[in-house]
Order: C-alpha cells, then structure tokens, then sequence
C-alpha cells in the first residue's frame, strides 16, 4: 500500500551578511486503511463459469497467478439482504489447484441419484499445456477427472467451452488445438455420462 512523504523546508535570514539558517523536516503520512475498505478487487478475472448445485449458485474463476478459486452462495436464490458468497480455493488432494492459463469452464447434472460438477481448465507444462478435468460428486473431494489420461494438448490461448446433454446424453468440452498444420482449430472432447472413455476429433475450422 502506498504512503505519502512530505518534507519541508525553512530558510531564515538574520541579515544580508550572515548565512542563511536551513531547517528541514519529513513527515510521512500513513494511508488511512478505513477509506480504502470499499476498494474494488486487486484483480478482475479473465475467465469465470457457474454452476448451481444443491440450490446453491458457484462461480469458479482463477487468480491470476493461475490458483482456481470459487464463490459459493451461502443460501438458495438471490436477495439483497442475502450475505456475500463465500470464497474457497479449489482444493484437490490437500493442495490448491493451479492452471497454467486462467481459463475455466465448469458444469454440473444429476447422475444416478448424484449432482455432479465437473470443471475444466488449462494445466501441464507452459510449454505443452493440457486440457484437465476436476470431478465432485456431490459434496464430497474434487478428484481428477477421466479426461486428463488422455493428455488432451490445447492451445496455451484458447477457451473453454463446456456442456452437458440431457438425460443419457453426452458431457462436450469444446476447445482449441493444433491440426497437422499447425493451424489453430476447433475441437472436443466428449463422453457418455457415467462412464469414462473420452475421446475428442476436430470439428471444423475457424472461418
């Protein structure tokens, strides 16, 4: 937090004939903490996606030091007398999850009997980065998704785009790869609700 210093100088003169007498002095001023309360968010993230789950709304984001982080309603609905959602890290084995690109995409659906949330985002190595999957059944752990065994490589600058079918359907993650080309170029990811064999394929190109 910055602080202000302030010095001040005063010069006396007896006569023409004697030295002029130079007398300085430094104030530092602190800033006043209680003004800056009402301060916006040190950051605005680039990325967020929201899901509701148990009649609770989440909305996931990322720092932008890459951590995930959510914020979670603390009742069902929407009024303004209701508290300030509550914030948590994404924790997966004890551990804050970090991406390597700020990017996030998170949906939720009921499965036999359980609200399932999953989340997608852009980890690996900067150089070789992936798309990765976070699960949760209900409101147990975040656990690693079926997804990352396929080391899915992603562009280092794409989106996320993730949706889920209605009843047996399938769960998508659309992003953006390289083709033989090296030319960037739509793709997804998809698999069957309840199982875990995913598989992915370019469905275009961008025109």
């Amino acid at each position: 937090m910055p602080i202000t210093i302030k010095i001040t100088q005063t010069i006396t003169i007896e006569d023409l004939d004697s030295k002029p007498n130079i007398q300085a002095s430094t104030k530092v001023v602190q800033p006043d903490v209680k003004s800056n309360t009402n301060m916006p968010s040190a950051f605005v993230p680039s990325s967020i996606s929201a899901v509701e789950s148990n009649q609770r709304s989440i909305l996931f984001y990322a720092r932008p030091d890459g951590d995930l982080a959510s914020l979670t309603a603390q009742k069902s609905g929407e009024d303004p007398s209701y508290p300030d959602y509550k914030s948590a890290n994404v924790i997966l084995d004890g551990n804050t999850v970090s991406a390597t690109v700020p990017q996030v995409s998170a949906v939720a659906y009921n499965f036999a009997g359980s609200k399932q949330i999953r989340l997608y985002y852009i980890g690996g190595p900067t150089g070789a980065p992936t798309l990765k999957e976070l699960a949760k059944t209900g409101d147990g752990e975040w656990k690693e998704g079926a997804l990352n065994k396929l080391r899915l490589a992603i562009t280092p600058d794409s989106l996320i785009s993730a949706n889920v079918e209605d009843d047996v359907g399938d769960l998508k993650v659309f992003y953006n790869s390289k083709d033989d080309d090296d030319v960037t170029v739509p793709t997804v990811a998809w698999v069957t609700k309840g199982q875990t064999a995913w598989s992915s394929r370019i469905i275009g190109k961008w025109r």
